[in-house]
């Protein structure tokens, strides 16, 4: 009788087991929905950066020849360029 409890117990845990599992697996795949949705946007980026980087190749001496003549330094524009990235961050997850 000891035996024949104790598989019973055993088949009762493998059953909430299973069911536990099953749960797991669609908690990770909606998880797994949530992300792909939160970094659809870097797609749409990358498609855009993909057509601008010719001319940003091409702007580029430009940009630093005018950074240059307006006497500004290499930092203040990174710390400018940071400033703005943190504020259209801001905005998009608004």
């Amino acid at each position: 009788m000891f035996g024949q409890t104790r598989l019973n117990e055993l088949r009762t845990r493998k059953e909430l087991l299973l069911v536990q599992a099953s749960a797991q697996r669609q908690l990770i795949a909606l998880d797994a929905q949530n992300v792909v949705h939160a970094l659809r946007w870097l797609d749409s980026v990358h498609r855009a950066w993909q057509h601008v980087k010719p001319l940003a190749s091409m702007a580029a001496p430009v940009a630093g020849y005018y950074m240059a003549r307006k006497g500004r330094s290499l930092w203040r524009w990174v710390v400018l360029l940071v400033e703005v990235g943190r504020r259209v961050r801001r905005i998009l997850s608004v």
